[in-house]
């Protein structure tokens, strides 16, 4: 957040209790703080298996279309 760049839509006091919230939600469900790009999935090579150019995890993504087939990536 850059300070005095613009008009703010909500006060700083909301945006930091709303940052606490989230945080606090994070912490009930396992989510520790600064983990946020770990991508946990019930497909066993998810998350062992990274992208050489970019380095990110691969995840399986499945489409429906409207002609009822199915697309998984």
């Amino acid at each position: 957040m850059i300070d005095e760049n613009h008009l703010p839509i909500i006060s700083k006091e909301i945006f930091e209790k709303v940052q606490d919230e989230k945080e606090r939600r994070a912490l009930l469900k396992g989510n520790l703080v600064g983990d946020r790009n770990k991508y946990s999935s019930k497909y066993h090579f998810s998350p062992k298996v990274f992208c050489g150019n970019c380095g990110n995890i691969f995840k399986r993504r499945q489409w429906n279309s409207t002609n009822t087939s199915k697309k998984v990536v």
